[in-house]
This record gives C-alpha cells, structure tokens and sequence, in this order.
C-alpha cells in the first residue's frame, strides 16, 4: 500500500516539477527580453532554430542539408494547420513544448502502470526523485521547449526503447527509424532497440531474424531522406556531404585529441572546460548504465563517441539532453549521498542549466 501510494505521488510529482523547469525557463527568458531590448521572435529563431525555420518555410537549400527533415517537416505543417507559417519560429516552440508534454504524457502513464519496476530495471524511469531532477535541469533542457528537434527525438526515442524493452518489435522499429530521420543518434537507437529486441529470444536464429528485421525496417525507414536527397539534388548523400563541413577531427587520433584539448583549434576557456567537465559526468554515467542495461549504456556511448568527429565537445550538453538513462542513473547514484553532497551537486546543475538557458536567449553558444 505505502509503495503504490509513492508511485501514484510521483506520478503526478514528475509532470509538476518538469512543468515548473519550463516556467523557470520562460521567466528568464522573459526578463530578458524586457531587459535587453530583444524580441520574442528573434530570441526563439536562435542558432540552428534558424535553420529549421528556413527549412520548414523554404525548404532545404546549401548547409541546411546537414539537418534531418522530420522535424521541419512537421513544423511546415503544424504551422500550416495553426496559421502560424509567417512565424515559424513560434509554431516551432508549440510544437516542441506539446511534443515533450506527450513524452512526459508517456513518463506518467509508465509510472504508474503494473511496469513501473521493469521499466526502471531497464532504464526507462529514475528509482528516485534525484534522477528526475539530474535530467530536467542537465544543462541544455532549455532545448525541449524550444524550436529544436529534441523533444521529438526525446519522444521517439523513448518509444523505441520501451516498445523494445515490452516486446513489441513492430512499434519498436517504426520509432527508431522515425527518430532516424530526426537525428543522427537514430542509427544508434535502431541499433540497440534490436539488440534488445533480441534479447527477449532464446535461440541464436530468432534472434539473429528479430535482429535483422528491427534494423532492416529502421533503416529502411531512414532510407527516405537519401531517397528525398536524390530527387532533389541528384546526390542521395547530399547531407552528408554537407556535414563534412563541420567535422574538424582529421584522424582517430585527432579525434581522442580531444579529450585532453589537443586539437590545435580548441581552447581551455570556462565554457571548454564545462563541457569536457558534463561529459566526462556523462562517461561516468554511462558506466553506471552499463549495470542496469547493456543496449542502453551502449546507445548512450555511441552517442558520445560520434561528437568525437568534430574534435571538440561543444555540443555536449544538447547531445547529453536526450540521453535520459543516463541523467536517471547518475541521479539514483545522488540520492546514496550524503544530504549536503545532493544538495551541492543539484544547486550546481541548476546554476548551470540557466547560465545556459541565458546563453541561448543572448545568442551566445549554449549547445
């Protein structure tokens, strides 16, 4: 009686706290624009925001390639829908903040469901309050209700993983290759959704079959953009040909340079240094994962190991956004500490999250 009284308290704690994050956010954003004179429009169309305006109204032109077509998509017609397609940017932001309340929409109703205890067995929910509160105040949360892909990569993703982790390969497989056209972790998410997919077989040739199915239908969804490339520009690798623009990295080594700031373009300013600082949080995050799901903690490597190509970290924190295991593990750690250590540690995350969150309202680097 005392558990599911806890479950059904957390149940309606959670959407609370992550609503109460949001406000905190436009708060601050919104004295912001009273303070410095900026507009709304401007402050929500910064950095790749930008981009995905111009892609959602214009379609994809140049370096606009780089950047996966679901999410404009949806923005072109969500705008259309809402007669909001002159502001994109604004039709962007609704989108994503009613895309992360159907994830948190998701959160509760696994909560308290009869697999509350298997869905935190395999990292899909936080065994403690600290988990929660480690994932919505990770340095870029700003970045879910905002005009970004996240929240629908976020969504997506942990779909995918729970139709997995509940056996339902069919469901499994559309999300994954979904959210492989959001993002580029998507690859990894189809990867690992298999593996867990498999896991539920017993014999070594189901689950070779369940294996192949799950990637062959995820990719074959992520096939589309290359197909979509082709007939627009007459190069199905158009997008990753622009990306290649942006990696930095030269070799494998260069790429472990990074690690210890020896790539000769990067720096060892506080911003570096608070980067390299989340991801290494992240790494040790990841090994904690490895302990309550093998295919999750290696999901969550992949993704850290592809922001290596650049040569530097400076999408750490949102590339560590939707990485949610993770921040729900590192927080289950938390909570073993003393009172003063989880209070120290969160007040430092909270710092954090809102120099970001400012960062991006001043169109300053915040990712």
């Amino acid at each position: 009686m005392i558990e599911s009284h806890w479950i059904a308290k957390r149940s309606l704690l959670y959407p609370i706290l992550a609503i109460a994050v949001w406000v905190q956010h436009g708060l601050l954003w919104l004295w912001i624009v009273h303070k410095q004179g900026t507009s709304w429009l401007t402050l929500l169309n910064h950095w790749d925001a930008e981009h995905y305006t111009i892609i959602a109204t214009l379609g994809y032109q140049g370096a606009n390639w780089v950047f996966f077509p679901l999410y404009p998509l949806l923005v072109r017609g969500w705008a259309a829908v809402t007669g909001l397609l002159a502001v994109p940017q604004v039709a962007g932001t609704l989108l994503s903040s009613l895309i992360f309340l159907g994830w948190l929409a998701v959160v509760v109703w696994l909560q308290s469901s009869p697999k509350n205890s298997e869905a935190i067995q395999a990292g899909l929910l936080p065994n403690t309050i600290w988990g929660w509160l480690l994932f919505l105040y990770s340095p870029g949360s700003f970045i879910f209700h905002s005009h970004h892909t996240e929240s629908l990569f976020l969504l997506l993703s942990y779909l995918a993983f729970a139709a997995a982790v509940f056996c339902k390969p069919r469901m499994a497989t559309i999300a994954a290759g979904l959210a492989g056209l959001t993002r580029n972790q998507g690859l990894f998410v189809i990867l690992c959704v298999a593996l867990i997919i498999a896991a539920h077989q017993r014999d070594r040739a189901t689950q070779l079959r369940r294996f192949t199915f799950v990637c062959l239908g995820g990719m074959a969804i992520m096939l589309l953009f290359p197909l979509y490339q082709y007939w627009q520009t007459g190069n199905p690798w158009q997008s990753v040909q622009a990306r290649s623009n942006w990696s930095h990295a030269t070799s494998w080594f260069s790429m472990l340079q990074t690690l210890w700031f020896g790539n000769p373009w990067q720096n060892t300013s506080l911003g570096s240094l608070l980067h390299h600082a989340v991801y290494g949080l992240l790494i040790g995050g990841t090994v904690l994962l490895w302990r309550v799901s093998r295919p999750m903690a290696l999901y969550t490597a992949l993704s850290l190991g592809v922001m290596l190509q650049q040569g530097e970290l400076i999408n750490t924190f949102r590339y560590g956004a939707v990485l949610f295991s993770v921040w729900f593990v590192l927080g289950d750690r938390l909570a073993r500490l003393p009172t003063w250590i989880k209070i120290g540690s969160l007040a430092l995350m909270v710092a954090l999250n809102y120099s970001v969150t400012w960062s991006y309202a001043i169109s300053r680097w915040s990712y």
